[in-house]
């Protein structure tokens, strides 16, 4: 009897060391898509969440009603992004934020160790639409 009771016990192990195993391998366990990470796939496909440009056309649609009236640019070295969406280009910029911009919203330039040739399109182009960048 102790016999059987110990091998259940070492089979359970064994059991249990498989599945983390291959939960952390991401063989589709979970709300994911297979990519090993099911509860950040969950949330961010959650209907509710603001949808970015996913065709690469620099388009946004109407997504005025979804960022708040103070919106953040921030530059990371070479990289600029409105809220969470990169941007890639000073056109794209300026066609995303006459899309979104209204008289009512601010927007805010962070700098996180920007390259100065970034820093200054991003300024560029503020400068040309005539829409006020307050630097924190």
């Amino acid at each position: 009897m102790k016999k059987f009771v110990k091998f259940l016990l070492v089979l359970l192990l064994i059991v249990i060391i498989v599945l983390i195993i291959l939960l952390k391998m991401g063989f589709g366990f979970g709300g994911g898509s297979g990519s090993g990470s099911g509860l950040v796939s969950l949330v961010r496909s959650d209907d509710s969440a603001p949808q970015t440009d996913t065709d690469g056309d620099g388009g946004s649609g109407d997504l005025t009603g979804e960022l708040p009236m103070v919106v953040t640019v921030t530059i990371r070295e070479d990289k600029v992004y409105v809220e969470d969406r990169e941007i890639g280009s000073a056109e794209e910029l300026r066609s995303y934020i006459e899309s979104i911009h209204t008289d009512e919203r601010e927007y805010r330039l962070v700098d996180e160790n920007s390259i100065r040739a970034t820093y200054e399109w991003v300024y560029e182009v503020f400068d040309e639409l005539e829409i006020p960048l307050d630097a924190k």
